[in-house]
């Protein structure tokens, strides 16, 4: 005799022919819950039914049926992960190997549902602060815990907590911005649905800590904006007032935040503030100061008009934001008091030289101690006796 002397071919495998059950899926991978049926075509699978068993990676197969010498019938147990090598065992013929042949199909995120076990939240959303819990619904998740790893954007969860194949839950990090991506990993798959979680938009609140909440025409006074969702740490967050930004926005907390206001007139101006293309406004935030008007350096005018007149003064703005003067009130704080409408000629010109200064250039008309109105952006000032 002769010992071990002779070996029948190993089998091969050269195909898999993926067969869904169950549920129509349009995914051509076995779900990692398992059950799912694959044809493996390949040689050497033997003339008759010997002992035959397949697994992929270290979980063998829940069933491997003989079909043929080129043909098998497997049914795939749950599992995760993919490139896994693929072992056929066959008592005649022996073992045959497919190196990174198989695949279980990645994670899939398709929505998200409001958790009832802990805080509520809405679907999609969690305040800056963080600190709820966010249930992450979709398939592929595992049929046991393998060490999921959820995330959003680029933050992962403080800690995620395998609940089914098709469940989830993240304790929500501080953040922010919107529309971020939620990813959940699971042994190097990953799943993804864009664009789909957002942290609340910063809500300021109308009005400031601060006793004054008017700033000077010529800008640079410090004021502190209070709110809620400002961060829990400094992400570049702006403050701005219709569409001019502050001269410095300095995160302090959550609910606050420092700026200094730039040149600029008007009143009950729109504060808003922004951080990672989330914004909130507060209306009627802040006001500059009313221009005031202190004395002319020329008191009198021809009646035919045409005199320069230099208007002296403070709140002018340091540009020239189309100021209008007008004179012949003869009280005008009186009357602007009372909400009697001033009666003021306006001036032929009005040109704006400094936040102290303007240029008036008188139309014709007569009287003495004659007061006088300035207006810039919807902000009035008077002087009771303007011309002589």
């Amino acid at each position: 005799t002769l010992t071990n002397a002779v070996t029948y071919d190993a089998p091969m495998m050269q195909s898999y022919i993926f067969r869904p059950t169950g549920q129509p899926t349009p995914y051509n991978k076995p779900q990692a819950s398992g059950g799912q049926s694959l044809s493996v075509h390949g040689a050497n699978f033997g003339k008759a039914r010997y002992s035959i068993k397949s697994r992929f990676g270290g979980t063998g197969a829940e069933a491997t049926i003989w079909i043929a010498d080129s043909a098998l019938f497997v049914r795939v147990a749950s599992g995760v992960a993919s490139l896994l090598t693929t072992v056929l065992t066959i008592a005649v013929t022996g073992r045959g190997t497919a190196a990174k042949s198989f695949s279980f199909g990645a994670p899939e995120v398709t929505g998200r549902i409001p958790n009832v076990e802990g805080p509520s939240i809405s679907p999609g959303n969690a305040p800056t602060s963080g600190g709820v819990n966010g249930t992450i619904s979709g398939f592929n998740f595992g049929a046991n815990s393998y060490s999921p790893a959820g995330r959003m954007g680029v933050s992962a969860a403080a800690t995620t907590d395998w609940f089914s194949d098709s469940r989830v839950q993240g304790l929500i990090v501080a953040g922010v911005c919107l529309e971020l991506d939620t990813i959940v990993t699971v042994s190097a798959q990953r799943g993804t649905q864009t664009r789909s979680f957002s942290y609340d938009h910063p809500e300021p609140i109308n009005g400031t800590v601060d006793s004054a909440i008017n700033s000077p025409s010529t800008g640079a006074m410090t004021l502190t904006l209070t709110g809620i969702n400002f961060g829990q740490s400094r992400y570049s967050g702006k403050a701005r007032h219709h569409f001019t930004a502050e001269e410095f926005s300095n995160w302090h907390s959550d609910t606050s935040i420092f700026y200094k206001t730039p040149a600029g007139v008007g009143m009950d101006l729109t504060g808003v503030f922004t951080v990672c293309a989330g914004y909130g406004t507060a209306t009627k935030l802040y006001s500059y100061d009313m221009p005031t008007v202190s004395m002319p350096v020329q008191g009198n005018g021809a009646t035919m008009g045409g005199s320069t007149i230099t208007l002296l003064g403070s709140g002018f703005g340091t540009a020239g934001y189309s100021p209008a003067a007008g004179i012949g009130v003869q009280n005008a704080t009186e009357e602007l008091a009372i909400g009697v409408n001033a009666s003021a000629t306006a001036c032929e010109a009005t040109r704006w030289a400094s936040d102290t200064s303007s240029l008036c250039r008188t139309a014709a008309g007569i009287g003495r101690h004659m007061g006088g109105v300035y207006t810039v952006a919807m902000q009035v000032g008077t002087q009771s006796e303007l011309v002589r």
